[in-house]
């Protein structure tokens, strides 16, 4: 083995020090990240063609970008969602927000929204929106109101989509149908009432009670005093 002078022997180590810095440089940095813009016409397949390493890598894209992470919104087609479950906010007028169940923000409310047990939908002075469970039942929230979707099951009862009025004014109307998934219940902190092929007007003020006006059908409203059947074109006030 022939023998190096002492400057080249310097030389040698300094040459593999470097060479071993830059080997292990990326292992003792953080990953580094790319970032590209989706375009129009792009699709999961032409992004991984166009940039990925292998076919298999757009799931870790997917993972990486934290779609499951809590607060993100995630569209899907609604002919994949199950509509006869849950609640959807089918239309927002305006100032609208929704608080998911066991949160404390409330954060502005979108179309397409689905309400699971226990979430509010608030609108404000100037906002209005449209809560759609089942089929055919409509809760219509006019401005200043909140309610929260309460659904139950019962082994009797079958399942009920409730809508409970905290506060403001709603128009909640449903059809009469011989094959209903659920049964459709609005309630306030005075009453309960089920729609079938019914219309009605619903007012809910904290500090006085809840009020009522059939528009269309005939409804029975259960309150502490016992059931009370309520005609079309008449009300009931029931003080709190």
């Amino acid at each position: 083995m022939p023998v190096l002078p002492a400057g080249n022997l310097n030389t040698m180590r300094w040459f593999l020090t470097i060479t071993i810095l830059i080997f292990l440089a990326p292992v003792t940095r953080g990953e580094e990240e790319f970032v590209f813009f989706v375009r129009e016409g792009d699709t999961a397949r032409s992004l991984t063609e166009n940039y990925l390493v292998r076919p298999t890598a757009w799931e870790r894209v997917v993972q990486y970008n934290y779609i499951l992470k809590p607060g993100n919104l995630i569209r899907v087609p609604g002919d994949l969602v199950r509509r006869e479950e849950g609640a959807i906010l089918e239309c927002v007028f305006g100032e609208v927000s929704y608080l998911t169940s066991g949160s404390r923000d409330w954060l502005p409310a979108v179309p397409g929204l689905i309400l699971l047990a226990g979430d509010r939908v608030r609108s404000g002075r100037a906002g209005s929106a449209v809560v759609r469970t089942g089929r055919e039942d409509r809760t219509v929230l006019r401005s200043a109101t909140e309610v929260a979707y309460e659904p139950s099951r019962g082994f009797f009862s079958g399942r009920i989509n409730r809508v409970t009025v905290a506060g403001g004014t709603v128009i909640a109307s449903t059809r009469k149908l011989a094959d209903r998934e659920a049964r459709f219940v609005i309630k306030t902190p005075e009453s309960e009432l089920e729609l079938t092929g019914t219309e009605i007007r619903v007012g809910v003020c904290p500090q006085e009670g809840s009020r009522f006006e059939v528009l269309e059908g005939e409804v029975v409203i259960s309150t502490p005093a016992g059931k009370q059947r309520v005609p079309e074109g008449t009300g009931l006030r029931i003080e709190k």
